[in-house]
């Protein structure tokens, strides 16, 4: 892919410097400084700690793009970013870093492991607190005294918050947050995290944003309290521009990309698609409904781009 990358830049500067001109002029792209923050920030590092190897202008396919490598600690980052918009096109990581494309509803290992830690002290705590309660029993009977569990404080008492000493806290339920999305504390700004109740259960509502990124990013949690599980997740990017151009992915495409997404769904689960139109761009916007979860997606027509991907248990 690099070769192919830079094989294509090569062939576009010799085009240039020959006087040859494209339709869409230059003056509405990002910029190659824009390219590279949005290509840090997605991989989660600060621009003082990477070392820059490549910024240039490509085209594949009719799309332009920025090609940005980096390396951070002897590992090498490469991203393509789309000229217009901004948004990441296509990356190639190291296999133990983040992953940039729009989750589904499947949990990630570091949720899991979150989701998992919780339970097995959940689980701790209350065989220790049955332990416990079981030898006041005893010394009780033999003594001939009891004990009111509301003020002993033994597992299952309600607290101020209406929460249970066997429920997570809220900031096990925003480090969950945080992992499922891929983001770390320090990148973002909390603007919520409240108990709420949603159908039935108590849940976690938190909502978050990147606060250093170009384009305004974002994420919507509603967490179990219960049992720490992810119950609706989404994130939504401001992917406002004034440019006009050609639509390269088709609806079919669109709707290809979107079961991607989904494990096991076919057409027959797209529930509703349509074809829109923002600020003169072409968006596909639809939504799955598989295995008792929906889904919702918007995706650019241009650069073929995930702008919002939403999923809900049902």
């Amino acid at each position: 892919m690099k070769k192919m990358i830079i094989a294509m830049t090569l062939m576009m500067t010799l085009l240039l410097a020959a006087g040859c001109s494209g339709e869409q002029s230059q003056m509405d792209y990002i910029g190659a400084e824009t390219a590279k923050e949005v290509a840090v920030t997605t991989a989660g590092f600060a621009a003082s700690s990477v070392s820059f190897t490549t910024a240039e202008l490509a085209e594949k396919d009719g799309t332009n793009y920025y090609q940005i490598v980096f390396t951070v600690d002897g590992e090498t980052y490469e991203f393509c970013i789309d000229a217009l918009t901004g948004v990441v096109i296509d990356s190639n990581v190291p296999a133990d870093s983040i992953s940039i494309t729009a989750k589904t509803d499947e949990t990630t290992d570091e949720e899991s492991t979150a989701v998992e830690t919780v339970a097995e002290t959940t689980e701790e705590s209350q065989t220790a607190a049955e332990s416990s309660t079981g030898t006041d029993a005893s010394a009780e009977a033999s003594t001939g005294t009891t004990t009111d569990n509301s003020t002993t404080g033994t597992t299952g008492t309600t607290d101020t918050t209406g929460t249970t000493s066997t429920d997570i806290t809220s900031d096990e339920a925003l480090t969950i947050a945080l992992n499922y999305a891929g983001v770390t504390a320090d990148q973002v700004t909390v603007t919520k995290n409240k108990l709420d109740t949603e159908h039935g259960q108590q849940v976690y509502d938190i909502e978050f944003y990147l606060t250093n990124a170009t384009y305004h990013t974002e994420y919507d949690f509603e967490i179990s309290v219960s049992t720490g599980e992810v119950l609706s997740y989404s994130y939504d990017c401001d992917h406002h521009s004034t440019s006009t151009s050609t639509v390269t992915l088709t609806a079919d495409e669109a709707k290809e990309m979107a079961l991607a997404q989904v494990p096991g769904a076919t057409t027959s689960n797209i529930t509703e698609f349509e074809t829109d139109y923002d600020d003169g761009r072409t968006v596909y916007e639809g939504k799955i409904v598989y295995n008792g979860v929906e889904y919702e997606f918007e995706i650019d027509g241009y650069s073929g781009a995930f702008l919002s991907w939403e999923s809900e248990k049902r």
